[in-house]
């Protein structure tokens, strides 16, 4: 895992910033760009994404709404539902942590409208939580790498994708940086064609060496 490890950390040294919404965040913030690019191309949201912020920059702000103003904030980006439970989970932190932003996981998944992915995200970037956030990206690269057989999706693939990653996290990376690092791999690399000629693991790779990257992630059959 060493060598997975080193060259991981050297292509994410290159690559960490090429999103400007990584600069000057904060846990809100970060909670906010999940929900503006989850089903969202980076490219096409993150001017979306800028208005938002400026017009709601903490949570006391999203919180006072008025929901009509969020849902008009978020026109464009799509299912308004999301919108809808950002209003929510607003207001249940400013009422429940005093208009602060919670980033331990725990705390995290009792706020209405956060799940496991985003709690994740949030508690290892901002709270060093070794949390695998398991997203299309993450699946996609764990599985392809180690061939893991189990269906994604299921609780099986979420165990093995967990056991998978966790000498990453036991590694001189923050866990924030393991988790952002593999999703950028996914979305850059290794996508549903993958981009095997320029990945800086594909010598490691047991599905490259086996020539079996499309059978990898394994998925319910239709």
């Amino acid at each position: 895992m060493k060598p997975l490890i080193d060259r991981l950390k050297k292509w994410y040294e290159t690559e960490k910033h090429a999103y400007d919404f990584r600069a000057g965040r904060n846990a809100y913030r970060t909670w906010i760009t999940e929900i503006f690019l989850q089903q969202t191309q980076i490219a096409a949201g993150k001017d979306k994404l800028k208005t938002f912020l400026k017009r709601f920059p903490d949570v006391v702000a999203l919180a006072r709404g008025p929901e009509s103003d969020v849902l008009a904030a978020f026109r464009g980006m799509g299912y308004y539902s999301r919108a809808r439970n950002m209003f929510k989970a607003a207001v249940y932190i400013a009422a429940n942590h005093a208009g602060k932003m919670p980033v331990s996981y725990n705390d995290l998944l009792k706020i209405p409208g956060i799940g496991h992915y985003t709690a994740a995200i949030i508690a290892s970037i901002h709270n060093n939580e070794p949390i695998l956030a398991n997203d299309a990206n993450h699946a996609r690269v764990l599985s392809r790498f180690f061939e893991l057989p189990q269906t994604t999706g299921t609780p099986a693939f979420r165990t093995a994708a967990e056991r998978a990653a966790a000498p990453f996290f036991k590694a001189d990376m923050p866990a924030g940086d393991v988790n952002e690092a593999l999703m950028q791999w996914g979305q850059t690399i290794c996508k549903k064609r993958p981009r095997c000629e320029i990945c800086f693991a594909a010598a490691l790779c047991a599905a490259h060496k086996n020539g079996n990257e499309l059978l990898f992630p394994v998925k319910k059959p239709r």
